[in-house]
């Protein structure tokens, strides 16, 4: 016997036809019909001055929300990854976590020379 596991999505990513997630504003959600929204794993989008309404009018399979500003705020920043400085990043992580600085400093030749797949 071959057990495959579950095959149905388990994120929006996964899901690009939208048959079991979706990211509605909430106007849009509240609009689907109940048996359809029952089966959906939701992400509602609410704009400012937007009130989430009682769980039973909203009723889906999963729901997150997300506030609208905190999307425009989190696309609207540049992203310098020229000064990542990932050497800092691992020492400071490493000795926050009290590892020995001899240690860390192997492990981090570790990472850098691991195989990259292509």
């Amino acid at each position: 016997m071959i057990g495959t596991g579950s095959l149905q999505p388990f994120t929006h990513g996964e899901d690009p036809i939208g048959e079991m997630y979706r990211t509605l504003r909430l106007a849009e959600a509240l609009a689907l019909p109940a048996e359809l929204r029952r089966d959906l794993c939701l992400r509602v989008i609410l704009d400012d001055g937007d009130v989430l309404p009682p769980p039973e009018e909203l009723d889906c399979r999963q729901l997150d929300i997300v506030r609208r500003e905190v999307i425009q705020e989190d696309l609207g920043r540049p992203i310098d990854l020229g000064a990542l400085d990932l050497t800092t990043i691992w020492r400071d992580a490493m000795a926050e976590q009290g590892v020995d600085p001899v240690l860390a400093a192997r492990l981090f030749e570790m990472y850098q020379s691991r195989e990259i797949p292509k």
